[in-house]
């Protein structure tokens, strides 16, 4: 209800399980048994399949529902990620992610590496922090920025990062664990990052 609400709001053509534009799926693939709702995942969930909308108004939006985040000691939120490429999803977003950790760099080729899907992460709401799997190098870390005009400074813009608060806002920061790719190499990310920098 919350799509249909977004995409008449904005003129976009309906997308519904009926004339095929939308499925919902959980981890493993099928339409049942779906997992109970989550509450702290319904705004995430939404943010992304409003933004699919947006960005693409005539995809096909496939929304996988993992078991849960993970806590249970079960890679859910991989397994998830896994069964959205095998059913042919070429763009995943995933607006979760967690701390590095040493193990991460084996996770990267395991869950982000199907050819020809690309892979979008949160990086994070933390402010400077790094966060997996939007450090992968498998992976496009997403966080955001503000750009107005303004003629009191020369670059004829000021910037101010997404925050929800005092000492939150869009994640960023040097892996620990993921090595600096040459393309980062520039003085200017070098002096800063050992390792890969994310946003």
């Amino acid at each position: 209800s919350d799509l249909a609400t977004y995409r008449s709001t904005f003129g976009l053509p309906a997308c519904t399980s009926a004339n095929g534009c939308f499925a919902k799926v959980n981890q493993n693939g099928a339409s049942t048994p779906l997992p109970a709702t989550n509450s702290d995942w319904v705004g995430e969930t939404t943010l992304d399949v409003q933004m699919v909308s947006a960005i693409c108004p005539t995809c096909h939006i496939l929304l996988v529902e993992a078991d849960d985040d993970d806590r249970s000691g079960a890679s859910n939120l991989d397994t998830a990620v896994g069964t959205a490429a095998r059913l042919g999803a070429k763009y995943v977003s995933m607006s979760w992610g967690s701390g590095e950790y040493a193990q991460e760099s084996s996770q990267d080729s395991a869950y982000f590496s199907a050819p020809d899907v690309t892979y979008v992460a949160a990086s994070g709401d933390g402010g400077y922090a790094t966060s997996w799997p939007a450090v992968s190098p498998n992976v496009v870390s997403v966080g955001g920025t503000t750009l107005l005009r303004s003629s009191a400074t020369a670059r004829g813009w000021t910037e101010s990062v997404w925050a929800e608060g005092s000492g939150s806002g869009t994640g960023s920061g040097c892996s620990a664990y993921e090595p600096r790719p040459a393309w980062q190499s520039a003085a200017v990310i070098a002096s800063a990052c050992s390792g890969r920098a994310m946003n």
